[in-house]
Parts: C-alpha cells; sequence; structure tokens
C-alpha cells in the first residue's frame, strides 16, 4: 500500500487527537520531574537540555538557535560525569542545537536519552525525553507511539490515549501499516485496562484484520492473544479458546511469548472448571516464570487448581512457597495481592481447609478494599460466606473438550523445550 502522502508539505490540519498533543507546554516548570528523579550533578543539565529541545520545537523550522541566545549551554558540556555514555549523548545533542540541528539527530539523540533514562528508572524523565522526540518529528509515527506506550505504563491513561490516535493518524498518512497495526492493538489494550470492553473489541478487531492483510504471522500472534484475554475477561470463553489454538500455531512452538500464552489459557480453564488441564500445565510453566510477581502469579493459582483436583502434596508446597512470598512483602505484589489471595483461599476450600481458607479471603477481602479493587472485593466475601457454611466454592468440570486437550498437551510439550522466558510488557 502506497503511503496516502508523499510530498514534503506538512500533515493536514485535523481535529485534537492530532494537534493537541503535539502542542509544547510553556516554558514554567516544564521538564522539572527530572530534578526529582536524576542525581546531581546530572539532573540540571538534563533539564536545561530538554528546554533546549522544546525551545527549538516552539521556534520556526528554519531557526537556528545560536550559542547566545541559549543561557547555560557551556555549563552543560562542562559538567563532569561518571557516565561516559549518557554524557556522550547530552554533548550531540547540544552541539546539534546550537548549529544547524537536523530534526532526525535531535530525535535520535532524545530517543537515546530516553533509553538512558529507562535504565536508570527514570521514568519520568524517559518519558519527558520520549515526547521531545516525538515532537521534534511531528511526523514520525514511531516516535509518537512510544511516547504513548510509555505513558500507558506509567499509568496516565488520557495522555496515553490521545497519543495513540495520535500515532494512527500519521501512520495512515504516512502509509506505516506496521505502526499503525501497534497504536490500534496498543489502544485496544488500553481500553480493555480501564474495562472499556465495547471500544477495546473494535480497536483489537481492526488491529487483528489490518495484520491478517499484510503484516506478519508473530503481528497476528500478538493481536490474537490480547483478544483471548478481552474476551476471557468479559466471560466469552467459547470465543477465547477457539483463538487460543489459533495464536499458539500462529507463534509456533518456540516463540518466546509461549509461556504467557500458556498463562492466560490457564486462566481460561481455571474459569471454566478444567482444574485437571491448567494444574498440567502449571507445573511445566513454573520454571519459566522467575520474577517474584510472576513466581507469584503461578503459585497461587497452582494452589487453586491443585485444590480441585485433590492433589494435596502439590497444594501443601505451593500454598508453602506463595506465602513465603506474601509474608515477606514482596515489591511489585502489592496490586496482585486480592486476586492470589482469592485464588489461594479457594483452593483450600476445595480441599475442606476450612481454617485456611477463611485465613486467605479475610486478607483477600481486606487487601481488596484497600486499593479499591471492587469486584475482587464481592467475590471474596462471597467465597468467605461459602467457606463459613462449608460449601464447595470451585466446581469441576469433568468433561473436558478434546481442542483442550489437545491444546494442553501442546503447551506442555512446548514449555519442556522454551526457556530462559522474561515476562511481557
Amino acid at each position: 500500500m502506497k503511503p496516502r502522502h508523499t510530498t514534503a508539505a506538512p500533515l493536514p490540519r485535523a481535529p485534537l487527537e492530532l494537534s493537541e498533543p503535539l502542542t509544547v507546554r510553556g516554558a514554567g516548570a516544564e521538564g522539572v520531574a527530572i530534578l526529582d528523579e536524576i542525581r546531581s550533578p546530572y539532573a540540571v543539565p538534563l533539564l536545561r537540555v530538554l528546554r533546549l529541545v522544546l525551545s527549538r520545537c516552539r521556534a520556526p523550522a528554519d531557526r537556528v538557535l545560536r550559542r547566545e541566545a541559549v543561557p547555560g549551554w557551556a555549563s552543560v558540556l562542562d559538567v563532569p560525569s561518571d557516565d561516559p555514555e549518557a554524557w556522550a549523548l547530552v554533548t550531540a545533542l547540544v552541539l546539534e542545537l546550537i548549529g544547524p540541528a537536523r530534526s532526525e539527530q535531535v530525535a535520535v539523540a532524545c530517543s537515546a536519552l530516553s533509553t538512558w533514562a529507562l535504565h536508570q528508572k527514570a521514568e519520568t524523565t524517559a518519558q519527558l525525553f520520549a515526547e521531545a522526540s516525538a515532537l521534534t518529528l511531528p511526523q514520525n509515527p514511531t516516535c509518537a507511539l512510544a511516547v504513548g506506550r510509555m505513558l500507558r505504563r506509567g499509568g496516565r491513561t488520557r495522555d496515553a490515549e490521545r497519543w495513540f490516535r495520535r500515532t494512527i493518524r500519521v501512520a495512515v498518512w504516512t502509509g506505516d501499516q506496521e505502526t499503525q497495526c501497534l497504536a490500534l492493538n496498543g489502544l485496544g489494550n488500553l481500553y480493555t485496562q480501564q474495562a472499556a470492553f465495547k471500544p477495546a473489541l473494535r480497536y483489537l478487531t481492526s488491529a487483528l484484520t489490518l495484520a491478517r492483510r499484510s503484516l506478519t504471522k508473530e503481528r497476528q500472534a500478538e493481536v490474537t492473544h490480547d483478544l483471548i484475554v478481552l474476551y476471557a475477561m468479559v466471560g466469552e470463553h467459547a470465543r477465547a479458546e477457539a483463538l487460543a489454538s489459533s495464536a499458539f500455531r500462529l507463534y509456533g512452538s518456540e516463540h518466546a511469548n509461549i509461556p504467557r500464552l500458556a498463562y492466560d489459557v490457564v486462566y481460561l480453564w481455571l474459569e471454566q472448571g478444567h482444574f485437571g488441564l491448567a494444574l498440567s500445565v502449571l507445573r511445566a510453566l513454573s520454571p519459566a516464570f522467575q520474577t517474584p510477581r510472576e513466581r507469584a502469579m503461578i503459585l497461587a493459582s497452582t494452589v487453586r487448581a491443585a485444590g480441585a483436583c485433590n492433589e494435596r502434596g502439590c497444594f501443601a508446597d505451593s500454598w508453602r512457597d506463595v506465602w513465603k512470598l506474601v509474608d515477606q512483602g514482596t515489591t511489585g505484589l502489592h496490586d496482585l495481592l486480592p486476586a492470589l489471595l482469592l485464588d489461594v483461599g479457594r483452593g483450600a476450600a476445595s480441599l475442606g481447609e476450612w481454617d485456611k481458607a477463611e485465613r486467605a479471603l479475610t486478607l483477600a477481602m481486606d487487601c481488596a478494599i484497600e486499593i479499591n479493587a471492587r469486584d475482587t472485593a464481592a467475590h471474596a466475601e462471597a467465597a468467605l460466606s461459602m467457606v463459613r457454611m462449608r460449601l464447595q466454592i470451585d466446581r469441576v468440570r469433568r468433561a473436558q473438550p478434546r481442542p483442550a486437550i489437545e491444546l494442553s498437551r501442546a503447551f506442555v510439550n512446548a514449555l519442556r523445550t522454551c526457556g530462559g522466558y522474561v515476562g511481557g510488557e
């Protein structure tokens, strides 16, 4: 497909979704968050560099910033540093800005500084330089996409939405179908996170249509995978399961995303009562997930599945290990605790371990109320009532569809040879 636009003329005027993210805010306190995140002597020079870039974005396209018009430029270059990589980038950027600046070089340097800031765990600084890169090259959809993704990860959903929409418009105009698909996918996932399922389905379906028409099998697999998560969340299990086999085939058994796909399908099986299928995959999954957050998710699901399958040994081992993570106050579990403890409580109830179940479910409800996770709090309260009446919570479905059995076996076989997995975005 040829780009809709092939001349050097600027992009056409468009609604706010196109123009608003490109509005450079006034000087004021722009970038002041850098001072909070970056240790001295880096902070002030980085702040000055950011403002140099934004000053250039405000200026006419043919204007060159003169040295005498850029206060403090020399002090930026003179700051001693023990990080050669960072300051090589800063120096190159400043020299570019005070000479006949080329937009592409300025954008590349801003993007490199953004990556450097991420490595320093300075997320706001990284986002600011990513925005600066996108502002420098307003017709580049890839730069805009990077900003949208960072904003989504940072929880700034409204700003992320505008940047994803910006990316889609520019990608359509320039004929960049790959970036268009990624932005449609990102916007769909953003709406899924907000439980806005109708627009999420619309954008993810559009992304899949585009991927099927002109992109790689891997891109098709990724969008299909996200649709599985969406359908599972809204309770359309049959659609989700039909897509699961398709995603597995598209990825291929050796793809790095197979463990994540397997876990998402396990969630689907747990919700449907196919605990035996889920447990066999969870056992194979355990070595593939290494971070404490991922380990806690696998262990909690294993407790639930093992309890429903009356696998007391597996239940006891997983129960012990998941509580170690909880009792240690493992970093990164706070938002997950209610759901994790709900699964743990359900597993204990399936084995008639009523005291353990009550302990887990009471804590699950308290944690859910603390973080305002209303749905989880309601589920925990309902489960706790059933435990106090000594009633079974999980219902095991004995009949297992053949496609699900075959997919479970395929996952187990793939996971035996699929190593080195690192959790996805």
